[in-house]
């Protein structure tokens, strides 16, 4: 991911959090340099990355739900990881940054490429998908 991963705080939000936290997780990536982003199973090998125009999408939310929203809409039972790009924060008005703005009938279209790739890292994901081992 072309991102520093620790924050001023210290935080190295390069890997998840344990599976067994009991709180939810919610990260925003912000500060892109280019338009990728990577999720790697280093054990298995296997990864997913997502390829999208960062003019657009300057914004990953990385989420995961591993069992311990034991109420509405899961009830324990959700097992999932999400990683979207975004053009804003959540509820982001127009004073605080960034909002996406459209004219009336204007539209925009992008491009939004996954990727599965066999390796333990990744330095680079190229705009055609090509995926450049670490």
């Amino acid at each position: 991911m072309a991102l520093a991963t620790v924050d001023p705080q210290g935080t190295d939000h390069s890997r998840l959090t344990p599976e067994h936290t009991d709180k939810e997780v919610m990260k925003y990536l912000h500060g892109l340099r280019a338009g990728w982003v990577v999720l790697t199973q280093p054990k298995s090998r296997l990864g997913v990355g997502l390829v999208f125009d960062p003019q657009i999408f300057n914004y990953v939310w990385l989420w995961h739900e591993f069992g311990y929203t034991k109420d509405y809409p899961w009830f324990g039972r959700a097992y999932v990881l999400g990683m979207e790009p975004h053009s804003s924060l959540p509820g982001a008005r127009e004073s605080q940054g960034r909002l996406l703005r459209l004219a009336a009938g204007a539209r925009i279209e992008t491009d939004l490429l996954t990727v599965v790739y066999e390796a333990t890292g990744v330095r680079h994901i190229a705009p055609d998908g090509r995926v450049t081992p670490r």
